[in-house]
């Protein structure tokens, strides 16, 4: 009796180990089929982005010839960009002192010998109501200053308040130089036709469409302009204001730190528990599956060893 349960536990055993590899292969498979939709949508995303080139340059009236550079110009900005990232820094600065006007005075010095600029600068002698002075500036520092700068504000301050973004126009300032050799390129066979041309019609239009060119021409170059200065130069805002004292960094005591520690424990709980239950539900029909199966395979084994056992009863009472 007890050989026929283990052989009942053995069979149970298999029969849980095959569900969970059926499971886990379905996973897999879902896990693949998603990595490949993911790949199909990227491909169309570059072929939609492609189709796009195609049409602005086709718009453009430049031709074949201004395919084939338009082409040039990518692998151009390709080298572009693995030279170095067109990355726009931009920082924000909150802080207090004693001195305003040392403070404004060593600022003013700074911005001088790092070779920037104030883009813009307001004083105030009552800040909010509150009789406190106050000033606030926007200054443009070469970025490779600009740390020096931002280490000069926290020496001479108390910096309440800092944060920073970087945004990356590598891509957008690639297809805008792309665009400007185009125009330039059309504007050379516009010039080309014009000196060709012999009819008035002929003239009139070239000349129509030579100026929409030379607009587009400088817009981009413009644009270009822009972006160069802004990679070029940081953007620090600075928000300064004086006091009596200064303010001083809170200490969180034990009770805080335990509650936002308790607060954070249960929040991980709780995103664990929602995994686990999606998890199980997604699992559920493999999991229906399994339980089905084991419950046929005991129900089978169970009977072949009932049998099994009364014939050998049967036959120990024939024996005797």
């Amino acid at each position: 009796m007890r050989k026929s349960k283990r052989v009942l536990a053995a069979v149970l055993a298999v029969v849980l180990i095959i569900s969970a590899a059926a499971l886990t292969a379905a996973c897999s498979g879902k896990s693949e089929s998603s990595i490949s939709d993911e790949a199909l949508s990227t491909a169309d995303a570059g072929d939609a982005s492609s189709s796009y080139s195609e049409a602005a340059m086709a718009e453009s009236g430049a031709g074949s010839a201004a395919m084939d550079t338009a082409a040039t110009g990518g692998d151009a900005g390709s080298a572009a960009v693995a030279e170095g990232r067109k990355l726009i820094r931009r920082v924000s600065i909150q802080t207090e002192t004693k001195a305003l006007d040392t403070f404004m005075e060593r600022a003013e010095a700074d911005v001088k010998s790092a070779g920037g600029y104030f883009e813009n600068r307001t004083e105030s002698d009552d800040y909010n109501g509150s009789g406190i002075r106050s000033a606030s500036f926007t200054v443009r520092v070469p970025v490779t200053r600009a740390d020096g700068f931002i280490d000069s504000i926290k020496e001479n301050s108390n910096v309440t308040h800092s944060s920073e973004t970087t945004e990356d126009v590598t891509l957008i300032y690639t297809d805008t130089e792309n665009l400007k050799k185009m125009y330039e390129l059309e504007q050379q066979n516009l010039l080309k036709m014009l000196e060709d041309a012999t009819k008035i019609s002929d003239m009139m239009d070239i000349e129509q469409r030579l100026a929409e060119v030379r607009y587009n021409l400088e817009a981009q170059t413009s644009q270009l302009r822009t972006y160069d200065n802004l990679v070029d130069y940081a953007t620090i805002d600075v928000n300064v204001r004086e006091v009596e004292y200064l303010t001083t960094p809170k200490k969180e005591s034990a009770g805080t730190r335990i509650s936002k520690g308790f607060s954070g424990s249960l929040g991980s709980l709780a995103g664990g528990l929602q995994n686990f239950g999606v998890g199980f539900i997604i699992a559920l029909p493999y999991l229906l599956f399994a339980a089905l199966l084991a419950i046929i395979v005991y129900i089978v084994v169970r009977r072949v060893i009932k049998r099994a056992v009364k014939r050998r009863a049967e036959k120990n009472i024939g024996e005797r």
